[in-house]
């Protein structure tokens, strides 16, 4: 009994690391695929037009759609926004802080009382 599950226990172990290892060389170590061989969504070929839309129809054509973009926007916006707001509410602390005078009076052991 003991040996039987001491080698399914070794199998299962042996599964594992076998796995991890797997999945570790094809997240770290196997090379990239281009976007056209994944068959990703693919955009449609116009045909040949004058040399000056060339380059920028291709490097529009390089982009990679981002459909979180919208959002990460807003976000950015909005964070910008609230920064804005929080050191305009530091200036008008500070400078509210500037108006209010302070007088300090520093009193001597005699004028206290507490002398010999």
């Amino acid at each position: 009994m003991r040996a039987t599950r001491k080698r399914l226990c070794s199998a299962l172990l042996a599964a594992y690391l076998l796995f991890s290892l797997y999945a570790a060389y094809s997240v770290f170590l196997r090379p990239r695929r281009s976007s056209a061989s994944r068959g990703g969504p693919r955009q449609p070929r116009l045909g040949r037009g004058n040399a000056a839309e060339g380059p920028e129809r291709s490097s529009l054509g390089n982009e990679e759609w981002n459909p979180w973009e919208g959002d990460e926007k807003n976000e950015q916006i909005a964070s910008q926004q609230r920064y804005e707001t929080n050191l305009q509410m530091l200036k008008n602390m500070k400078s509210q802080q500037e108006q209010t005078d302070l007088k300090v009076q520093i009193w001597g052991k005699a004028a206290i009382g507490k002398h010999l």
